[in-house]
């Protein structure tokens, strides 16, 4: 789509990914494991949302098809996630962290 449309893609993490990976990488164990759920929640939650958005108002009628057959796949994504959450004991509230 991104070749479609002639929109640049990212060539590496942004900072605030790095931070997030740097974060990820001190850690093991059980404090991984939740912390990795609790960041793939947030990404895959503010995902949704985007694509919501943008089935609803885009102005390319292909980025809005793109946006309406995807949302169903991110929405059972998040679900996944969140079984996973709830079998390893971790808050599935939304972090800001």
């Amino acid at each position: 789509m991104a070749n479609k449309l002639n929109v640049g893609v990212p060539k590496a993490p942004s900072k605030k990914d790095k931070e997030e990976i740097a974060k990820l990488q001190a850690l093991s164990g059980a404090d991984f494991d939740a912390a990795f759920i609790k960041a793939m929640m947030n990404k895959q939650q503010s995902d949704l949302k985007d694509f919501k958005s943008e089935a609803q108002s885009a102005q390319d009628p292909s980025v809005q098809r793109f946006a309406k057959l995807d949302e169903p796949v991110l929405s059972q994504h998040l679900q996944i996630l969140e079984q996973l959450a709830q079998a390893h004991n971790v808050s599935t509230m939304a972090s800001k962290d």
